[in-house]
């Protein structure tokens, strides 16, 4: 007993037991994933270093400097169930792409793989992991598309947050985001993001959604519905539905997203969004800013994101602002 307690101790050991872990997972489900080494407690707790995922073109998916946590029962990991206590990742690196003439990204590829009717090894069970908490600090996250002309569809550095009621089961993913912090590759500084996410082969749910910026808060329930061969379209084909209450966003923070806003106004509204982020409804939207604009009633926003050019329709119960306040909002009217 004491010679396996010493035999176990000894980092190499641990090192080469966790690759004998991760080739099993390899092998059972088609996946690539290395772990550069290992500390492992006989008490449970467990240090990883060089995490590292490669999708379908051995790119780096996901890498992960450190990760440290316990395990509530080592046995379960040889049975694709691992159960982790509080965990801790610093310096994580996810990047999602669609290569050139593909329609799936690699991160959906990869998912894909721990579908339960589709094992590699028909006798493996389903893929489970799961945490009660997830501290994470310097989290880089990049969504790329080769399809487009301008490939790189978002961004966010330098994150920072937690994670609770952690899990995975084969492609099915729930979690409590809280606290969520980064910086988006245009430059808006988000200080808080706290939702409840969920994410199916159909749709993705933010639900209790708050997210704050110095200037902007906003509250609501997201439903993002998809096709998943229209995900690589995600600006125009993904159907979202979506209700804010109690929110307001400066037009500062606008600028960033539409080039078409300008001056120095808080938007105050509660409204019903349905369309895709490019051709979209504001149904029953109630709108006050500031600086005394007020609109109630329906609006279409047409190539909000896109390129070609922007058009809007509304339909108006009420109608309070004149030309010169709306001109200060938005300077190409």
């Amino acid at each position: 007993m004491v010679f396996l307690i010493i035999t176990f101790s000894i980092p190499a050991v641990q090192t080469k037991l966790a690759r004998q872990v991760t080739d099993n997972l390899n092998e059972d489900f088609g996946t690539n994933l290395k772990i550069s080494k290992v500390d492992l407690s006989l008490l449970g707790s467990v240090s990883l270093k060089g995490i590292e995922i490669k999708d379908h073109h051995q790119d780096t998916l996901i890498y992960v400097e450190r990760l440290r946590s316990s395990l509530l029962d080592i046995k379960r990991i040889l049975e694709n169930n691992i159960q982790l206590k509080s965990t801790s990742l610093k310096g994580v690196y996810v990047n999602v792409k669609n290569y050139r003439d593909e329609e799936i990204d690699n991160l959906t590829v990869f998912v894909d793989k721990f579908e339960d009717d589709n094992p590699k090894d028909p006798l493996s069970k389903p893929f489970k992991i799961s945490s009660s908490n997830i501290y994470f600090e310097d989290i880089n996250y990049k969504q790329i598309n080769e399809n487009k002309t301008i490939p790189l569809d978002f961004a966010a550095y330098h994150g920072g947050g937690s994670l609770q009621d952690f899990s995975i089961v084969g492609p099915n993913v729930l979690l409590k985001i809280r606290g969520l912090y980064f910086t988006e590759n245009r430059g808006l500084e988000v200080t808080n993001l706290t939702t409840d996410f969920k994410y199916t082969k159909s749709q993705m749910q933010f639900y209790n959604t708050i997210l704050q910026t110095n200037t902007s808060t906003l509250n609501a329930n997201i439903d993002f519905n998809y096709e998943r061969e229209n995900l690589s379209k995600f600006i125009e084909l993904v159907d979202i539905n979506a209700n804010f209450k109690n929110s307001y966003v400066s037009t500062s923070d606008l600028k960033k997203i539409y080039k078409e806003f300008d001056g120095n106004d808080i938007l105050r509204f509660e409204t019903s969004l349905m369309g895709s982020l490019n051709n979209f409804s504001l149904r029953n939207l109630n709108l006050r800013s500031d600086k005394g604009i007020q609109i109630v009633g329906d609006i279409n926003l047409i190539n909000s994101v896109k390129q070609e050019e922007f058009f809007l329709s509304a339909n108006l119960e009420n109608a309070s602002a004149d030309y010169f306040k709306l001109k200060k909002i938005f300077p190409n009217l």
